[in-house]
């Protein structure tokens, strides 16, 4: 008789999930129309991706299988990521909304759902999952900030959790290796390396969790009396298995990649990317906010109490794979993903604790107001308008937050761009000495794609690029008052040193005229467009070479091309 009271409970409980995943998709909707197309730098390349891979995939005799596996060979972040959207390019077309539509459907709700099935193994350790516990968790992981900043910016990073989240259920159901080794360690090890194929940085989470493995797989060979020997062998068998099959799948399908990374010191050469650590772990509490700061920190305490494996595995995960990350540079919003997939264990946990012992009618009003309270949050850090009604709420809101991309003062950008195009002739080029969302080429190309052929495209990091000095050829150049870049002006003086020159007029400056400005773009900066008026000397180019040197002191002229 009490058959058919839970299967309604089940269905109101899906139909309520339903409802929710139809308002977060019209929610993309809303937040794709309401942006500017500023989609510069990464915000645009993986939609790029995403449109030319599309485009060739349905081109008959088109060549683009071919060009998928040379990027899976040798790219830093290759296209895999695409295949999976094929389908959704072939149904809804190559627009920004699809592509959003595309990683929030077959990524980013996805890894919610894996992350929530990771909070009901938290709770079956100790307790029981019901209908109404599932329903909260799975809610809270749809509402969960951390993973639709990424998405809804264009990266398509969510993609390497559904890998990375199965793996993790794998490691927990196999008790760390010590069950079923072998084979259990030969899917890890594919699902870790197919998480690297499609995102590279996602070796750091492989770290995390084959370190947090191997720890907690000592501990639980530790409880046990007799037989330890046998479980001892088993999980070496599986921790020999892991890496491997990662170095097999690596050594197969990526071996030009992987080469290029093992002879590479990426601390060195993404020091512009770099923070001091205190402002690291502060940029977490930022992306979390207080209200799942507050309820994780409560979770991990009844967890350490009730000695909780999935809660307290997923936390080491995730402070391994952190400050593993944190020494090469300082995460950002999609390098946070697997950081904050691990914590959410920690979070959902918390939250059923909080309710556990509550009389029904003041639980079900509690866990109502709870997920206010996120709806909240989630819409406070993606709508400014929202953010404003809601102002005295704001204690418990994230710190930062994703609005629609907008650009500030957008007529003086279509003002400059037309002068471009009058200006720049067909056959000519002009450069952007500019690298700051508020102006660079990457900025101009996305507003207008049109320009492409007339852009002589910069150096962007110092260390990464050097300075080309093609771009110093070419016959206009734009410059920012003041001098904008993305970093300090320390590691992007490719950026700074031409742009002051050609403000000055000094050095090789003095070759350039001022042609059309100025243009009051955001932030309070002006933009000039200047035009050349005769070669660089090779004395000028020397002086140049000085410059760079007083920083860089091996730096050298490569064949009168590039500074590095």
């Amino acid at each position: 008789m009490q058959q058919r009271p839970i299967m309604a409970a089940q269905f109101t409980a899906l139909m309520g999930v339903l409802a929710l995943g139809f308002l977060l998709c019209a929610f993309c909707y809303v937040y794709v129309a309401h942006e500017d197309p500023a989609y510069l730098w990464d915000y645009g390349a993986y939609f790029e991706m995403y449109r030319s891979y599309g485009k060739s995939f349905t081109s008959v005799g088109s060549d683009w299988f071919a060009r998928l596996v040379s990027s899976i060979m040798h790219d830093d972040y290759n296209a895999s990521f695409v295949v999976p959207l094929l389908p959704v390019y072939v149904v809804f077309g190559d627009s920004r909304t699809a592509y959003i539509f595309g990683t929030v459907l077959l990524f980013l709700i996805p890894s919610a759902l894996l992350s929530a099935t990771l909070v009901a193994n938290a709770i079956t350790e100790n307790d029981e999952i019901t209908v109404e516990r599932f329903t909260l968790i799975v809610l809270a992981a749809l509402l969960y900030w951390p993973f639709w900043a990424p998405t809804l910016r264009g990266f398509p990073d969510a993609v390497g959790l559904l890998p990375l989240g199965v793996a993790t259920h794998l490691m927990l159901r196999s008790r760390f290796l010590t069950v079923n080794s072998f084979r259990n360690a030969f899917r890890i090890g594919l699902l870790i390396w197919l998480a690297f194929l499609l995102r590279r940085w996602y070796a750091f989470a492989a770290v995390g969790l084959i370190v947090s493995s191997g720890l907690f797989c000592l501990l639980r060979i530790h409880e046990f009396a007799e037989d330890r020997r046998r479980y001892c062998w088993r999980a070496v068998i599986g921790f020999a298995t892991v890496p491997m099959v990662i170095v097999g799948c690596l050594a197969i399908f990526q071996r030009p990649l992987a080469i290029r990374i093992l002879t590479t010191d990426y601390n060195q050469l993404y020091a512009a990317y770099q923070q001091p650590i205190v402002v690291q772990i502060y940029s977490i509490y930022e992306t979390l906010g207080p209200l799942i700061c507050a309820v994780a920190a409560i979770g991990t305490a009844f967890a350490v109490r009730a000695r909780n494996v999935t809660v307290l595995f997923g936390l080491c995960a995730s402070v391994i794979t952190f400050f593993s990350f944190s020494r090469t540079q300082a995460p950002t919003m999609q390098h946070m993903l697997p950081i904050c997939f691990w914590i959410f264990p920690a979070f959902g946990y918390g939250l059923i604790c909080l309710f556990r012992s509550l009389p029904n009618l003041i639980r079900r009003m509690s866990m109502a107001i709870v997920f206010a309270l996120l709806l909240a949050s989630f819409a406070s850090v993606f709508s400014q308008a929202v953010r404003n009604d809601l102002a005295f709420m704001r204690a418990i809101f994230p710190v930062r937050t994703f609005f629609p991309l907008k650009i500030q003062n957008f007529g003086e950008y279509k003002r400059l761009i037309a002068d471009i195009h009058r200006l720049v002739g067909d056959s000519e080029k002009f450069a952007v000495f500019a690298s700051s969302y508020l102006m660079s080429d990457s900025l101009l190309h996305a507003i207008d794609p049109t320009l492409f052929q007339k852009l002589a495209w910069v150096s962007n990091i110092d260390l990464i690029d050097g300075m080309r000095l093609d771009t110093l050829r070419a016959e206009f150049a734009l410059v920012t008052d003041p001098a904008t870049s993305r970093a300090s002006s320390e590691p992007q003086k490719v950026i700074t040193i031409p742009a002051e020159r050609i403000l000055g007029g000094v050095d090789f400056g003095a070759a350039y005229d001022r042609a059309a400005g100025p243009y009051f773009i955001a932030g309070g900066l002006k933009a000039y467009l200047y035009r050349r008026t005769r070669p660089l000397s090779d004395s000028e180019v020397n002086k140049l070479l000085e410059d760079f040197q007083k920083s860089y002191p091996k730096w050298r002229l490569d064949g009168n091309k590039t500074i590095h």
